[in-house]
């Protein structure tokens, strides 16, 4: 949890314990109403009403005052409604409800909080003993017994105090799991790009294209979606690497890989299938809006230049087929690759149709060639 998160999360339990105080002196106020209705005594208004103005004080400042010193406003409220019952009745048990402010502070585990909650409670608690006689006209009190509520008091702050020490540990460690896991996950997410991609074109490598295609296959065959296959082959790409250079070749990979990035489209699945080859799982599309997507991309790397190649242009060539029903992964990538390898043998830089192959003549009418 954030520090944000932790302010907001405050805040709302200052809120709630301020409905309960107002909860609390309410229904005090309606007890005292009905008794004065019974004996017509004021007296024994006063504690109450002076309780009602403690929290209109405490209801105002939350509301004027910098978040920062919320939780100091809750501590002198509790402290001050604590003393008002403590020096209306003389009842001694009554000195306990000044712990409230030092067990409040737990929540806020902060120790300055709590030195601040045990100050507000010891002096009035102080106050009670040693002055509380002449003012107020109470009964004595003897020393020892001060001197035992206020060792509680200070046994029960010692043990808020510990609490709160622990609160914070946790804290800590909560805090350090959590740094622990997001790094944890960003490590998993960055292996895991590293094992579906392949590191020079950044598409899916060849074992992550298979599994999306094992995957939509099985897709096609539940849910009737269109799905089409284009096998693409840089041409003539081993006489770029041996002319230029196999920096060259890794240049033109990268920038035919990004080309087909920008083309494809958002459910489209784009691989670097191994060397020069690569291949592209349509999704969404009829096989004619496929085509029209692939006819732009053949267009588009073969009107580039590149200086890597002293301003000479490289093609490309595609196979495309569409899945047939029940046909399988084999039979449907065989298909598509005789696709291929009939585009670059009958003259490079087009698309053939699988299903535009005559199986007798091993002969392919091009979908597009070259201008």
């Amino acid at each position: 949890m954030d520090l944000e998160s932790l302010i907001e999360a405050r805040e709302r339990w200052n809120r709630r314990l301020l409905l309960g105080f107002w909860t609390f002196v309410t229904v005090s106020l309606l007890i005292e109403l009905a008794y004065w209705a019974f004996t017509a005594r004021f007296d024994i208004l006063m504690p109450t009403a002076l309780q009602l103005f403690i929290m209109l004080i405490s209801h105002f400042s939350l509301k004027r005052m910098d978040k920062s010193l919320h939780d100091y406003v809750m501590i002198i409220c509790s402290s001050l409604l604590a003393s008002v019952y403590l020096f209306s009745y003389d009842t001694d048990y009554l000195c306990f409800l000044l712990l409230l402010p030092i067990v409040l502070t737990i929540y806020y585990l902060d120790t300055r909080k709590l030195f601040f909650g045990a100050i507000t409670a010891l002096l009035p608690l102080q106050l009670y003993y040693w002055a509380g006689t002449e003012l107020f006209a109470f009964t004595a009190k003897p020393a020892h017994e001060q001197i035992g509520t206020t060792i509680i008091f200070a046994f029960v702050a010692f043990i808020s105090w510990a609490t709160i020490r622990r609160g914070q540990a946790l804290i800590q460690y909560s805090t350090k799991i959590h740094l622990t896991n997001q790094d944890l996950l960003v490590k998993t997410v960055l292996m895991d790009k590293l094992i579906k991609t392949d590191a020079l074109t950044e598409l899916y490598n060849h074992i992550t294209f298979h599994e999306y295609l094992e995957h939509l296959i099985v897709q096609h065959e539940a849910n009737d979606l269109s799905l089409q296959l284009a096998l693409i082959d840089i041409d003539n790409f081993k006489l770029v690497n041996d002319q230029y250079g196999h920096r060259a070749g890794d240049a033109i990979l990268r920038r035919v890989s990004e080309i087909i990035r920008t083309v494809s489209g958002a459910n489209d699945v784009a691989a670097r299938y191994g060397g020069e080859e690569f291949a592209i799982l349509l999704t969404d599309k009829m096989p004619e809006q496929s085509l029209a997507l692939l006819e732009k991309l053949r267009v588009k790397i073969a009107a580039e230049t590149h200086d890597l190649l002293d301003g000479k242009k490289v093609t490309i060539s595609i196979g495309f087929s569409r899945y047939r029903p029940w046909e399988g992964k084999e039979v449907f990538f065989a298909r598509t690759d005789e696709a291929l390898y009939m585009a670059k043998k009958s003259g490079k830089n087009r698309i053939v149709l699988a299903d535009d192959i005559d199986p007798q003549s091993g002969n392919a009418e091009s979908a597009s060639t070259s201008a």
